[in-house]
């Protein structure tokens, strides 16, 4: 079942026989929590998904996988607070899978945490060099938290029409931007507008 889920063609049947295994093995945790993270792929099976992951925690407050995918559907539906919370208690924040770096840096991206994220993504990267789209996302925050200028110019004309008539204003706007404690505080400075 778990090989035919990868597969969106087959992953019908992978569901269909892991319901058959829960019928006959209601205890079986490793085949609850494996539908729960097959149906997650579907938003339209989310809320499913939430409840089996959800009575494996009942179960088994302590389950890693259980955490860690109920995590990932939290982010993945857009609550990405409700995801780091799950993911902040202390038993969880021991779990130290590229799965949990994973959910929580892209968690801290989406709440404006870009600090947070990238030492999440280091972390990810100390437990598996090779990943090559974390390594990517770290490089992209590591640039968003550097100090940055930028320029744009404006023009605004009497007719919209910039061939045959005079320019009324015209701006430059400038925007510094850095971190001055190297965190997920942003000083921006904004200027320049001229008629």
């Amino acid at each position: 079942a778990v090989v035919l889920s990868w597969d969106p063609r087959t992953r019908p049947e992978a569901i269909r026989r892991l319901r058959v295994l829960l019928k006959s093995e209601p205890t079986r945790t490793s085949a609850r929590v494996k539908l729960a993270d097959v149906l997650s792929w579907n938003p339209a099976s989310r809320d499913e998904s939430h409840a089996l992951y959800e009575r494996v925690l009942r179960d088994d407050p302590h389950s890693e996988e259980a955490t860690v995918g109920l995590s990932r559907l939290l982010s993945w539906s857009g609550r990405a607070r409700a995801s780091l919370k799950l993911l902040s208690s202390p038993r969880a924040n021991a779990f130290g899978t590229a799965d949990a770096f994973r959910i929580r840096a892209q968690a801290y991206t989406d709440i404006g945490r870009p600090a947070l994220a990238l030492e999440q993504y280091e972390r990810l990267l100390a437990v598996d060099p090779t990943d090559a789209p974390a390594a990517r996302k770290s490089r992209l925050v590591r640039r968003g938290l550097r100090p940055s200028l930028e320029m744009a110019t404006e023009a605004t004309t009497e007719s919209g029409d910039p061939a045959s008539t005079k320019v009324e204003s015209s701006s430059i706007p400038l925007r510094l931007a850095f971190h001055p404690t190297g965190g997920d505080f942003e000083l921006s400075v904004t200027g320049a507008q001229v008629s």
